[in-house]
């Protein structure tokens, strides 16, 4: 179906990006700025963010994706896959879900302090200088870049041992 202009409209898959982008702002954005953690410790914030990704994505952010959109892999819809897992299979894909945002969110500093490094070398700065502060729209950037990686790695592997892919 065209729109007015004549372009085609976003297809699923970039609205569940775009949406999946906000997801993560937002989380932020009311974690960094609306709490008061992170403020002593860089590795609270972290593990916080974290936790909360994990768990928002698994409970409440899958979820809606499922039943709003047509959830595509490998060009096929597996939404009906998705409600259909049974519970120790459920349990387990939360549980990755947890541990996925873990690795994200530490990539995510590992990548702040490492182009704070380069910005600090380039402009002469001294080492604890944040040149480059944490903020939502380059965390759920990074997030989205770390996100889709991270999945297309799992499907690749999983596609290397012929398994059948999964939601």
């Amino acid at each position: 179906m065209e729109s007015m202009s004549g372009n085609k409209r976003l297809s699923d898959s970039v609205k569940i990006g775009i949406f999946r982008w906000w997801f993560a702002g937002a989380v932020f954005f009311f974690i960094g700025f609306g709490t008061t953690i992170g403020q002593s410790s860089s590795f609270d914030l972290m593990f916080v963010l974290a936790i909360i990704l994990g768990l928002g994505t698994a409970f409440v952010f899958n979820p809606i994706i499922y039943r709003v959109f047509d959830v595509k892999v490998s060009g096929r819809i597996i939404n009906a896959e998705y409600f259909a897992r049974p519970l120790l299979q459920r349990v387990l894909f939360d549980l990755l879900e947890v541990i996925k945002a873990f690795v994200i969110v530490a990539l995510i500093w590992i990548t702040y302090v490492v182009l704070n490094m380069v910005i600090n070398t380039a402009a002469g700065n001294s080492a604890d200088t944040v040149s480059l502060p944490v903020e939502p729209i380059l965390f759920a950037t990074f997030y989205l870049c770390y996100f889709t990686l991270i999945t297309a790695i799992g499907r690749g592997i999983r596609h290397l041992f012929g398994k059948k892919e999964i939601c």
